[in-house]
């Protein structure tokens, strides 16, 4: 009899095992989507001042230091292949970047290489021109100038990041633009983050 009741007892046991395995796999999975809503619906903040190196990649003599701040906040988008940022991005050297830009938040949209939710991503720099506005005959609204600075192209969160600088008909080459690479401080750190994005767009190729 009481061989009988200890074999019953290990097969309760064993019995409850995979019920208590599915409670807590039940309990990960919600938690995951708890975390997972939170990063959409939560954007993080970003408080970043950091040197840069602006060079041309066809052009060895070109370098020089930048430095370049960015606040706002990141919102990472597990559920897409776009990011979004609120806030401010300024190269101290160029005054025209000191301003609101024209179309909030930036939309970071993947590049035709897509290096999945930690890759790079692009968004245009449109920023409202420092020029005094002008009065719309017809609504009476305030029409700014906006100021086309370049592309900038980043991973999640900023971490790697550079700008490619359009010229004056507002285009741009990989190849012949002015390029700022944050963090970097050589021309080599510079071309490593470049070579390493692999970007080839409509407007800007890489020519390489």
């Amino acid at each position: 009899m009481k061989k009988f009741e200890l074999i019953g007892s290990k097969r309760q046991n064993q019995d409850g095992r995979p019920k208590a395995r599915r409670k807590w796999i039940a309990i990960v999975a919600c938690v995951l989507l708890v975390v997972a809503v939170l990063a959409i619906i939560m954007p993080l903040p970003i408080n970043i001042d950091t040197h840069a190196v602006e060079i041309i990649f066809s052009d060895d003599s070109h370098i020089e230091a930048r430095t370049v701040r960015i606040r706002g906040w990141f919102t990472f988008n597990v559920f897409s292949r776009w990011h979004d940022f609120r806030g401010t991005i300024e190269i101290l050297e160029y005054p025209e970047t000191n301003s609101d830009f024209v179309f909030t938040p930036l939309r970071f949209q993947p590049t035709l290489v897509d290096d999945g939710l930690w890759g790079f991503r692009s968004a245009m720099l449109e920023y409202v021109s420092g020029l005094e506005p002008i009065t719309s005959p017809f609504t009476g609204a305030e029409l700014h100038d906006i100021t086309t600075f370049g592309v900038i192209y980043a991973t999640p969160f900023f971490r790697q990041a550079m700008v490619v600088i359009a010229d004056d008909n507002d285009t741009m080459s990989l190849r012949e633009s002015r390029v700022v690479v944050l963090n970097a401080t050589t021309r080599e750190e510079a071309l490593e983050v470049i070579l390493s994005s692999i970007i080839e767009t409509n407007s800007i190729s890489t020519g390489l």
